[in-house]
């Protein structure tokens, strides 16, 4: 539980990194590198399959990994969503309606398709490292 709240964590936060720099902007059409950074994008998809691929090696079960992802990708979609709209939510933006409905679209056009391909490809090669390598003690050693 507490690593499907830490990959939840993390991914959003990665997220909220890239768009609150500037590097990533997500649009209707999908993200967007400003500045002719593509580079640095990259960069954060790559953290976020890093994410993903020690938190399916952390699990350690194929069915739990799985549910694992299904159950981190929603809740990071929700604390970025918080995060986005905080500033409407708290009375500072007078006009707080827009702020809300433009947080919305610019979650879901974040996290889609690039971050959920990360992450999902970063679960299966956990899911795969985790059943390569033998984790555990042998159990006749522990006596």
């Amino acid at each position: 539980m507490l690593i499907v709240v830490g990959w939840s964590t993390s991914i959003s936060g990665i997220i909220l990194a890239a768009v609150f720099q500037g590097y990533l902007v997500p649009t209707l059409h999908g993200p967007v590198a400003v500045g002719g950074q593509p580079v640095i994008v990259v960069i954060y998809y790559l953290g976020i399959l890093a994410v993903s691929v020690l938190a399916a090696v952390l699990i350690d079960d194929p069915g739990l990994s799985i549910v694992g992802f299904f159950s981190a990708f929603p809740s990071s979609w929700i604390i970025a969503f918080v995060i986005l709209s905080l500033p409407a939510t708290l009375g500072v933006i007078p006009v707080g309606e827009i702020l809300v409905t433009a947080a919305i679209a610019v979650t879901f056009a974040a996290f889609f398709p690039f971050v959920v391909i990360a992450g999902l490809l970063g679960t299966f090669v956990g899911i795969v490292l985790s059943e390569r390598v033998n984790w555990q003690p042998p159990q006749d050693k522990l006596g």
